[in-house]
């Protein structure tokens, strides 16, 4: 983890966005690249500072991929359910390196 966040650092000069992922390998080639364009979007959508959210690789669906969003609304704890949907899902297109929708957790 602490890696994949410097390398996510040296590649950018804002800040580095947290990643909620397990230590070890990337779950998908090129992920740090695909959640870099994803900080982006977040960025541009919604405005939020890269430090009060999480991204973190979710599954796949064809050949799409699914990220989850997760907002920290500053009690240390990212909640997915309930949380006024501050937090959602997207569907990400390795391709065209682009979010092609965004889902909503129930």
């Amino acid at each position: 983890m602490k890696y994949l966040c410097l390398a996510l650092a040296l590649l950018t000069a804002c800040p580095a966005v947290a990643l909620a992922q397990a230590s070890g390998p990337p779950h998908v080639e090129h992920e740090a690249d695909y959640i870099q364009s994803i900080v982006k979007y977040v960025r541009n959508s919604r405005g939020w500072p890269d430090n009060s959210y999480t991204v973190e690789f979710y599954g796949k669906e064809g050949d799409d991929l699914i990220f989850s969003v997760g907002y920290d609304r500053g009690d240390n704890a990212t909640n997915f359910v309930g949380n006024e949907g501050d937090s959602f899902k997207v569907l990400f297109n390795p391709k065209t390196q682009k979010v092609e929708r965004e889902l909503y957790f129930g």
